[in-house]
């Protein structure tokens, strides 16, 4: 089983990623790599498209981390922590299941939220913090998470 799997993984393409630039209903290869990835292509061809909008990575990365932080502070995963903020935020889809209504929240992925949309969420996330987390924690894991909240706050403004 084991080596079927390696020998697919061995067989297969590699994925790249390079930018391109969006025109009116085109794509325009950004660079010299995305130039020489798209001179593969012919005219027709069929292919896969990710679209991840780019993100400031100190500060998307920041925020991760302070999500984590919280996140060991209250035993609970960093996805619980980070889902929990977008529901408190008002970032969520409600659907009906099993007669309750009941909140989906919105991905932070970059394929859902550009770093516009991501500033904005630390903005009211970051008030939940300071109003309904920090005040539940002990003074050690509340001097962590201002410490982190001052680092994310620095590269809010950062450009990608």
């Amino acid at each position: 089983m084991f080596g079927e799997r390696a020998e697919e993984l061995e067989n297969a393409r590699m994925v790249e990623r390079v930018e391109y630039v969006v025109g009116d209903g085109v794509l325009v290869p950004h660079d010299h790599e995305a130039r020489a990835q798209f001179a593969k292509l012919r005219r027709g061809d069929v292919i896969d498209l990710e679209i991840f909008q780019r993100r400031v990575r100190t500060f998307s990365n920041a925020l991760h981390l302070l999500f984590k932080r919280i996140g060991q502070s209250k035993d609970i995963r960093v996805r619980n922590v980070r889902g929990w903020l977008m529901v408190a935020t008002g970032r969520a889809d409600y659907v009906m299941l099993f007669g309750r209504r009941l909140p989906i929240p919105l991905s932070t992925n970059p394929g859902e939220m550009s770093t516009v949309e991501l500033q904005a969420f630390w903005d009211d996330a970051r008030d939940v913090i300071m109003d309904d987390i920090l005040p539940t924690l002990t003074e050690y894991d509340r001097d962590d998470v201002m410490k982190l909240i001052d680092v994310v706050d620095r590269h809010e403004g950062d450009e990608p």
